[in-house]
């Protein structure tokens, strides 16, 4: 299958399992949600864990391998960052603990590619962030916990309760959140608000309709 197939069909069926994972879809609900055939589906698929699977490798592809645009040295510390950070957003608003929870119990096996994705962004980050330090661009933290603290913070960050009872927004959370890593990661002479584009881009990703 092509690539914009794959894209097509992931934004498609992803609105209904992050909420609920994928053990409960049948085949029919399948079908209706990507609006295609049933001799369609098997034309790609052989079955509805190959789906997922090819769901896992897609999430894999697009999420957890690090974007070209972070290891181009050409290109600013801070666009590269907004990268670093806009994947992490991604992360966390796609693969849901009700997702991973249905990967980790019905197709064990996808878990160690995921694995294996994570293992190779950590190395590729901590390229980056030493690249910063090197250059006198960052301050000399230890990568690792930098990065690392993200996906719990912004699953954290996303709780209805904590948006309700603090009065604020999703967007606003985000915003917040980078706002803090940013000026953690890089001395005052690189700080630049006028060239970050951070708001848009959260903007856009909590528009997009599988979000």
């Amino acid at each position: 299958m092509d690539r914009s197939a794959k894209t097509k069909y992931f934004e498609l069926i992803l609105p209904h399992i992050r909420k609920r994972g994928f053990s409960y879809l049948k085949i029919d609900e399948i079908l209706k949600y990507l609006n295609i055939s049933k001799a369609t589906f098997y034309k790609h698929f052989s079955s509805r864990d190959d789906l997922i699977e090819q769901l896992v490798i897609e999430y894999a592809s697009r999420v957890v391998d690090v974007d070209p645009i972070v290891l181009d040295d050409k290109l600013p510390f801070g666009q590269r960052f907004q990268r670093i950070f806009e994947q992490a957003l991604l992360s966390v608003l796609i693969m849901t603990d009700e997702f991973y929870s249905d990967i980790k119990q019905n197709q064990p096996a996808l878990i160690a590619h995921m694995t294996a994705a994570q293992t190779k962004r950590c190395d590729l980050l901590q390229q980056f962030y030493r690249e910063g330090f090197d250059k006198g661009v960052f301050h000399a933290i230890n990568p690792v916990v930098f990065f690392l603290q993200d996906d719990p913070v912004l699953r954290r960050l996303t709780d209805p309760f904590l948006l309700n009872y603090y009065d604020t927004t999703l967007k606003q959370q985000f915003l917040d959140y980078y706002a803090i890593k940013k000026v953690t990661l890089f001395k005052g002479d690189f700080l630049n608000p006028a060239e970050d584009g951070m708001d848009r881009i959260i903007t856009d990703l909590l528009k997009n309709s599988y979000i």
